[in-house]
Order: structure tokens, then sequence, then C-alpha cells
């Protein structure tokens, strides 16, 4: 199914898949499907992973939209890699991003340096009036930490772009992409290279 739906992307040159996920809490474990998991792993569009959160005991039963507003509060990540900076590029370009949280995750102290210094250039590209900007230097399991972050600062997108300097052979997604989009429980896009600008 998953190939079927890249072959139709491609066929129709789409500039977007979007595709819908079950948030955290429905199935202990089972944030995507195969289906989208496919797609995620080996599609070569840029794919937004619509999710919904699923109502607390207490309160009404049911499913909601995680965010009406879904470009209002986008947190992006950067490995400093160029294939990151078309994600960089397409969070600029968004309508409506009131706020940009630019993230990146040293490994060590020695490198927060240079983090500080390239995240600073990006971060003056990316402002404009009537949008802030905050960098975000974390140390750790990238995955955790970006999620971490998310969750804290309640961002309504996660962008990131599927290669970088985790890339594994024969998978167009990287491996911390592809642990932050499996895990995340707020919608994520995915931004393939070679991408076509949207609004």
């Amino acid at each position: 199914v998953g190939e079927a739906i890249q072959k139709a992307a491609m066929e129709e040159d789409v500039s977007l898949i979007i595709m819908g996920a079950q948030g955290k809490g429905m199935m202990e474990g089972m944030l995507l499907g195969s289906v989208s998991t496919e797609v995620l792993r080996q599609g070569e569009t840029d794919l937004l992973i619509i999710r919904h959160k699923i109502l607390e005991k207490g309160e009404e039963a049911g499913i909601e939209s995680f965010c009406p507003d879904i470009f209002s509060r986008v947190l992006v990540t950067t490995d400093l890699s160029p294939a990151s900076r078309d994600a960089i590029a397409l969070a600029g370009g968004l309508k409506g991003a009131r706020e940009i949280l630019l993230v990146h995750v040293i490994s060590k102290e020695a490198e927060f340096d240079r983090a500080a210094e390239e995240l600073n250039r990006m971060r003056q590209d990316l402002e404009q009036p009537g949008r802030a900007v905050t960098i975000h230097i974390l140390k750790g399991r990238p995955a955790d930490r970006i999620l971490e972050l998310a969750k804290k600062q309640d961002v309504s997108l996660l962008i990131f772009s599927s290669q970088g300097k985790g890339w594994i052979k024969q998978m167009r997604l990287g491996s911390t992409s592809f642990d932050v989009a499996r895990r995340a429980d707020r919608p994520v896009l995915v931004v393939r290279q070679e991408r076509r600008p949207y609004e």
C-alpha cells in the first residue's frame, strides 16, 4: 500500500503527502501503522503526519485535533548538515509561523560554541516582524531530547530533514528522524531533498 501511495504521488507530481496517525494512548507502543511507516522510511515526497491526541481519562471520550493552528509554534531540528537546510528554509517560508524553535543536539560540550554560532546565523535569517525565533542546544540522545523539548514547549509541529549525518544506506530517512517521527505525539513534517515549495 505504501508503495502504491508513493507511486501515485510521483505520477501526479504532488509536493506533499498527508497521512493520519493515532496519538499515543490508544494502543501502547502503536504510534504509526505499517503503511505510514513504509511511506515515512522509503518515500520521496514531503510527508506530513497528522497526529490526534486521545482525551485522557476523566475527560469527554474521543479524539480531538492536536492543534487547530498547526504552523503556529514550529520546532525545526538541524544537525548542521547541508540536508537539514531544506527543513529550515521550509519552516522560514511557512505562513502563520509565529514562533520557530531551532534545535540542535550535541554529544559533547566542545561542540557547543560552533553550534551556537551556526544557529545564531540561522536565527537571523528566520527572524521577521511578528515571529519569535529561539535557539535550543541540547545534549544527550537526540530523539529523546527533541521529543522532551517538543512536549515541554507544547509545539504544534516538528519539522526535520529526511537525510543528514545519520543517513543509512537504502533508507531515505536518518535514524534520528525516523525515531522522532515514530515516537512523536504531535504532527511531524518530513522534508525530502529536492522538495518543491508549497504553502
